[in-house]
């Protein structure tokens, strides 16, 4: 899985989203909203407090989810569910994209080279 967060992480334009447009790359009008979902071993769980009818949107037909990920959320796969139409008498679409929440160590040790000291390691701690 490529999309990955972490608990504490605050999410914007950039993190989960979605982007609208015609063929010729323009923005389009739609009705959008979102809702999250974790796996849990019985299937899909419905993060409640998760569910939108207006989520974030810039005028180029971008949409995204401004959410500040918890400290102690659950850890796992997640999916953003995307419900997309262009008018209250079409029906809806969806676009369902995965995600994972995880939790970096706090003592992770990695190692790199210092550019100006060939062969001369450092450790950095996170």
């Amino acid at each position: 899985m490529g999309v990955v967060y972490q608990q504490g992480q605050e999410l914007d334009e950039t993190d989960l989203k979605v982007i609208f447009t015609d063929r010729l790359g323009d923005a389009l009008s739609l009705l959008v909203r979102y809702s999250i979902y974790y796996e849990d071993t019985d299937g899909w769980v419905s993060l409640e407090d998760q569910y939108r009818q207006d989520p974030e949107e810039e005028s180029t037909g971008k949409y995204w989810v401004d959410w500040e990920i918890p400290v102690g959320q659950t850890l796992g796969c997640y999916q953003i569910r995307w419900d997309f139409r262009k008018t209250t008498s079409n029906p809806w679409a969806q676009k369902r994209i995965n995600f994972q929440i995880v939790i970096y160590p706090t003592n992770t040790i990695r190692t790199a080279e210092l550019t100006d000291i060939t062969g001369t390691p450092i450790v950095i701690i996170m």
